[in-house]
């Protein structure tokens, strides 16, 4: 090209930037868009790399939403087999409380009539010593008259004697 040969620039800079637009160059045809496969009747073709890619995405996400599915049927499970530990756990509580609550009911019975044995124990002993005592009163009353009477009959004996 000769040094006065210019291409001129493809923007025309004529008018506010917001109007700008292309120049044609010399010798350039007109653009024009091509026809789309669907104008031309020819069905549209497919990309087999972005077909595998999003049959790879499904497939990925299908997978996911079953582990998911998988995870929470665990976890729905763990949480079933805790309750119900917690459960057996209760009423083993529960069951224990009241064993205990029947061992010392049948202790406290146990020892209030053991306690009531004692005391019947000890009132027949008291018995038995008031009825001892009033034997020992009695023969030892009786054992008195029978020495004062002794007693009364050796001085009635030694004043016949004396006289």
């Amino acid at each position: 090209m000769s040094p006065g040969v210019r291409l001129r620039s493809r923007r025309q800079t004529i008018g506010p930037q917001s109007s700008q637009r292309l120049l044609n160059r010399p010798g350039e045809r007109p653009w024009v868009a091509k026809l789309q496969p669907s104008e031309q009747g020819v069905p549209p073709r497919r990309q087999p790399r972005r077909e595998a890619a999003q049959q790879a995405k499904r497939e990925a996400a299908e997978k996911a939403r079953l582990e998911a599915i998988e995870r929470a049927k665990r976890k729905a499970a763990e949480k079933a087999e805790r309750d119900v530990a917690r459960k057996a756990e209760r009423e083993a509580a529960r069951q224990a409380k009241r064993e205990a609550a029947e061992k010392a009911k049948i202790e406290a019975a146990e020892r209030a009539q053991h306690e009531a044995t004692e005391k019947a124990e000890r009132e027949a002993a008291r018995k038995v010593e008031r009825e001892v005592a009033k034997k020992a009163k009695r023969e030892a009353a009786r054992i008195a008259k029978i020495e004062a009477a002794t007693e009364a009959k050796r001085q009635a004996a030694a004043e016949r004697e004396g006289d």
